[in-house]
């Protein structure tokens, strides 16, 4: 995407927003939630861990699921705006979270 063609950051973030919500009003979030930190051992890697002083697999299982579904609303915005595998790709700032914005429910009148 040149300079020109940029997608507007807040009109992704509000899409990013609903896509969020509908995941988490979705009859079965809670069992993807708990599946997927209860096998947590399964889909662990160690790389980088031992920097990370106070680590806990089973602790800090849902805030990382979290934060990987919140990136992944990212992701699934600019794709609904852009159509482009390419451009929906997401760098991240290593150690800053993604924008909490994206843990609120759309705006009232709007259909989740």
């Amino acid at each position: 995407m040149t300079s020109s063609s940029m997608l507007e950051a807040g009109e992704v973030g509000r899409r990013a927003a609903e896509i969020l919500y509908k995941m988490q009003a979705h009859l079965v979030y809670g069992r993807l939630q708990s599946s997927s930190t209860k096998y947590s051992t399964c889909w662990a890697t160690f790389t980088g861990y031992p920097a990370i002083s106070r680590w806990s697999l089973e602790r800090d299982a849902a805030p990382l699921l979290d934060e990987a579904l919140r990136v992944l609303a990212l992701k699934a915005a600019v794709f609904d705006f852009s159509t482009s595998r390419t451009s929906s790709r997401l760098a991240r700032t290593p150690g800053r979270p993604v924008p909490t914005a994206l843990s609120t429910p759309p705006a009232a009148g709007r259909a989740p």
